[in-house]
């Protein structure tokens, strides 16, 4: 799988322990992505999602982490995961995995800055 060789390749440079992703198309990629790279998941769920679960759930005790997205359009959505866990336990965000191929390096750069994002990232349309 192209995404789970994507997750390897930018593990080697990123360091993290474990794969953060949140929502339903997060939750189809990084299941299979974790199971073939061994891998943790971790979900972080919004505010109004987890009436039966919890914000976050899965792998516990990790110190840092990769956010696997699909893309990026205002960086909200990279913003709450990266508040939500930094209120629980304070685990860094090493970087950015972006799994959809459609999305170019210069369109996640040019959205990265305008959120104020400043976290190296891997893309499948580049790998």
């Amino acid at each position: 799988d192209k995404t789970a060789e994507l997750v390897l390749k930018a593990k080697e440079v990123l360091s993290f322990e474990a794969i953060v992703q949140t929502g339903l198309s997060g939750a189809s990629v990084a299941f299979p992505v974790s199971y073939i790279t061994g891998i943790p998941v971790v979900s972080v769920r919004k505010n109004s999602d987890y009436n039966h679960g919890y914000q976050i759930e899965g792998y516990g005790n990790f110190e840092s982490y990769a956010i696997l997205d699909d893309m990026i359009d205002s960086g909200d959505t990279i913003n709450r995961v990266i508040n939500t866990l930094n209120g629980f336990s304070k685990p860094k965000c090493t970087g950015l995995i972006f799994w959809n191929a459609n999305v170019t390096t210069d369109q996640i750069k040019f959205r990265l800055n305008l959120a104020k994002i400043d976290l190296p990232f891997y893309t499948l349309s580049e790998a």
